[in-house]
């Protein structure tokens, strides 16, 4: 049999929890039980086994001698493959059975930083109890924002998260970490004139909502009450292009503009005044 019907028959049974067909492969093919299984999926027997949560497993995959710690191709041990998934019976068992905490991914992350990465807490909990100097392997919070960022990972409250962690409080008694906060409403907003055309075009084929900012973010000459397409589509849409204290400055400028006229009204009648005064006088 080929060595890639052999890996693939492998990954297959790995696939099914299979352990009979798993156990009868590696005893008569042992120098795969190291080796990344297919192209596709670059992990090791034990590697995928920890990935899928599957004890069972891992379990004899340890017996039939794989290397705890081989991370493959991918450069990701199984220790991190279960902690990234949330796999915490799989990560204490690896832990258990002496897999190095220490070791980093590509990215130059421990164990205990992926499992905050990836927002699992639980994990990080037992890391930080099980082995208390890991701990201080964390970095600030803003580390962990940065590099989320820059790979579109799920939001995660990162100083919330490792302030309480840090303070190893049960995951019940923890709020929620998970749920990106609302922006605050807008005060006045206005639509976004710089919405690139193609981003519009697709929006308008799908219906969706122009984008929204503070009018105060748009220079002058980008604010709807000083175009003519930003006021057409303030009618259309039922709106005001003006500011909301627009009506208040105007009223309040009419006021200004009266008082100006009644003290010039005023400095006329006390001319008159005078100079019938006068006349009289004489």
């Amino acid at each position: 049999m080929g060595q890639t019907l052999v890996k693939e028959k492998l990954y297959s049974a790995i696939e099914r929890s299979d352990d009979y067909t798993v156990r009868k492969i590696i005893e008569k093919y042992p120098q795969y039980i190291n080796d990344a299984m297919t192209k596709d999926c670059q992990s090791t027997p034990l590697g995928r086994s920890a990935f899928r949560g599957d004890l069972k497993l891992c379990d004899l995959l340890l017996q039939l001698k794989a290397d705890i710690d081989y991370s493959g191709p991918r450069k990701i041990t199984p220790l991190m493959w279960a902690a990234r998934r949330g796999q915490i019976i799989v990560v204490k068992f690896l832990v258990e059975n002496g897999a190095d905490v220490t070791l980093l991914c590509p990215d130059k992350f421990n164990v205990l930083e992926q499992s905050v990465l990836y927002g699992q807490y639980d994990i990080a909990l037992y890391l930080i109890t099980r082995i208390p100097k890991i701990a201080e392997t964390l970095k600030p919070y803003e580390t962990y924002e940065n590099f989320v960022d820059l790979n579109r990972f799920r939001y995660v409250d990162y100083k919330n998260f490792i302030d309480h962690l840090l303070q190893k409080i049960p995951f019940s008694a923890c709020p929620d970490f998970y749920t990106r906060p609302k922006p605050p409403p807008l005060k006045d907003p206005v639509q976004d004139p710089r919405e690139p055309w193609k981003k519009w075009f697709s929006r308008v084929l799908e219906f969706g909502e122009p984008p929204m900012v503070e009018r105060d973010e748009l220079p002058e000459n980008l604010q709807p009450q000083n175009r003519l397409m930003g006021k057409i589509n303030c009618y259309l849409n039922g709106e005001s292009p003006y500011p909301s204290n627009f009506y208040e400055r105007q009223n309040y400028d009419n006021m200004i503009k009266s008082e100006a006229q009644l003290q010039k009204n005023k400095k006329i009648i006390k001319k008159k005044y005078d100079y019938l005064t006068n006349l009289n006088q004489q």
